[in-house]
């Protein structure tokens, strides 16, 4: 089988692992007390304002509400992803319910006038944390998509940057098929653990 088969088999079966409301909201609370305290540890100390881009959470991932919340909060430079002609561009977001809206697959994204505006738009490798979403991971770092390789692009042009993935611990898999292009996370939260991956670039 080929790698492309491969994965587009392994993401019909991670599509049909879906939670329950409760279950996700249960969980998702966990995931994100810990991606809380990792946070905390990073920025070193109270002071210290780090440039974060997280993702609008759809029903079948984590929730990512609440630690969006915190971060705006704490004061930290909130970035979400916005696709422009097949990358994301981060968009600096003050007011998550007034500037996010419902557009491809009914994924919220950054307002297309932020766009406009220079001082909303942030640069890859400038983001001191990047947190991802997928639909599976491996113990290695590798993750799968939906397959249209918009992180694995900007994972490329935040080269040095921290990649954090979320998921819950029923999307973690023994393997991940993989081509060149794809790019790891170096650390992986879910509701039971945080796990550390060595080898990521």
């Amino acid at each position: 089988m080929s790698v492309l088969n491969a994965k587009d088999s392994l993401r019909k079966i991670l599509k049909g692992r879906r939670l329950t409301v409760k279950e996700r909201d249960f969980k998702s609370v966990k995931i994100q007390s810990k991606l809380s305290e990792f946070i905390s540890e990073y920025s070193n100390d109270d002071s210290s304002k780090l440039s974060i881009l997280l993702y609008a959470s759809t029903e079948a991932e984590v929730s990512t509400d609440a630690i969006v919340d915190l971060c705006l909060s704490k004061q930290h430079q909130v970035y979400f992803p916005l696709c422009h002609e097949g990358e994301i561009i981060p968009i600096r977001i003050l007011n998550p319910a007034t500037e996010l809206v419902p557009k491809s697959f009914n994924i919220r994204e950054p307002k297309q006038d932020l766009f406009n505006m220079k001082d909303r738009v942030g640069q890859p490798h400038k983001m001191d944390i990047i947190v991802v979403p997928g639909l599976g991971f491996d113990l290695t770092g590798n993750r799968i998509g939906y397959g249209k390789g918009f992180y694995d692009k900007f994972a490329v042009a935040a080269k040095g940057v921290v990649r954090v993935g979320l998921c819950f611990e029923d999307q973690i898999e023994s393997s991940i098929p993989t081509e060149e292009f794809d790019q790891k996370v170096n650390l992986i939260i879910t509701e039971s653990r945080i796990i550390k991956i060595s080898t990521a670039d």
